[in-house]
């Protein structure tokens, strides 16, 4: 799948007279890799620590320290957040293991954990890194690929 997103990107740079076509089959060829979206206020999605869902059915994450995790079984998962208020950042938790720190942006933005995991139960855990003063971060989905499951 990489690999075709790097083709999409390089006719995208190389190409003119027809960006709007190429960035269209990019987003297409993204939008098509992830099928199932999680709830975030589903029973198997936990989250700790000073959080809340909103009205919207987002999740909340307000100090340093909160988190949200899920069990799931997919080859690849991505994090649909924003940015509040503040400059905010957090760590993302693989089965276990600290993958990446991301840094949220103020507008919605889709963060691709992995996209090459092995068959099997895998949990991520998202925890917010900036203290609670700098804002709050805002999740609004997890998408899972789709053969992915919870």
């Amino acid at each position: 799948m990489r690999s075709d997103r790097r083709l999409y990107s390089s006719v995208f740079v190389h190409m003119s007279g027809i960006h709007i076509s190429c960035l269209l089959m990019t987003i297409a060829l993204v939008a098509s890799t992830y099928a199932s979206s999680i709830p975030l206020d589903h029973d198997l999605v936990g989250h700790m620590g000073r959080t809340v869902i909103n009205e919207q059915k987002h999740l909340i994450l307000g100090y340093s320290g909160c988190c949200m995790s899920v069990a799931f079984e997919s080859r690849s998962i991505s994090i649909k957040m924003r940015s509040i208020d503040g400059h905010n950042s957090a760590i993302a938790y693989l089965d276990g293991k600290r993958l990446c720190k991301i840094e949220v942006a103020a507008d919605w933005t889709q963060y691709q954990i992995t996209d090459n995991l092995g068959p099997g139960l895998h949990t991520l855990e998202i925890v917010k890194a900036t203290e609670g003063s700098q804002g709050n971060i805002e999740i609004s989905k997890i998408l899972l690929s789709k053969d992915g499951s919870l």
